[in-house]
């Protein structure tokens, strides 16, 4: 059984500090920034208007570039996150295989477009529910976190009556940073071990009902 996602009732149990901390740079949306993640990343934030109907509100963020083993591989990864929030009739669905970091600008050029790194299909949020969904975007080789400058994330969510497609420009969080490019400040309050619940498990990154991941950096 499916249960909406208890937002008050979020937290995160720090039970460690970590040593593990790695190069990473950080992003913000350029544009409708008015909220936060669950774990209090800024995040841009749109109503849902679909068929000219209040369909609910979907926040967008993302938690940085960083180095992590992929495949045995060490590379560079950029995160993006999603809340969504269903206030129809029907349920909403995210299409996994329309959601693109495109417009990648790199100090060494532009990557035009990156899919979400073993992810695919669709995700389905229930009626009067709340889903929250991350996803991971492999970089090329050799490209470091802070080679990143800027990147567009483009997703859609569909119902039975309509589509609701964006593209939400992300930039440089400068506010992070209080040294040159090659040194900066790199601050994450979220250290340590989070444990937690989901209900619902409908693929390795979504999930209903409060959810935490091990996070290292």
């Amino acid at each position: 059984m499916l249960r909406p996602l208890a937002l008050t009732g979020l937290s995160c149990c720090l039970i460690a500090l970590t040593s593990c901390a790695t190069a990473r740079r950080h992003f913000i949306p350029r544009e409708d920034v008015r909220a936060q993640s669950p774990r209090g990343w800024p995040a841009a934030q749109y109503t849902l208007t679909i068929a000219s109907q209040n369909a609910g509100e979907a926040k967008v963020w993302s938690e940085g570039a960083f180095e992590d083993d992929v495949g045995g591989d060490e590379r560079t990864v950029l995160h993006i996150g999603f809340e969504v929030e269903n206030r129809t009739a029907d349920e909403l669905t995210f299409d996994v295989d329309q959601c693109r970091v495109v417009d990648v600008q790199c100090d060494e050029g532009r990557i035009a477009n990156l899919g979400a790194n073993e992810e695919s299909g669709k995700l389905q949020v229930a009626a009067g529910q709340v889903g929250l969904m991350d996803f991971e975007f492999v970089l090329p080789r050799n490209t470091d976190p802070r080679d990143l400058n800027a990147f567009r994330v483009e997703w859609t969510l569909t119902t039975p009556s309509g589509a609701y497609a964006q593209s939400t420009p992300f930039r440089i969080d400068a506010a992070r940073y209080y040294q040159p490019r090659s040194y900066y400040y790199d601050y994450n309050p979220w250290w340590g071990f989070g444990t937690g619940f989901a209900v619902g498990h409908v693929s390795s990154r979504f999930w209903y009902g409060p959810h935490w991941h091990r996070w290292c950096w």
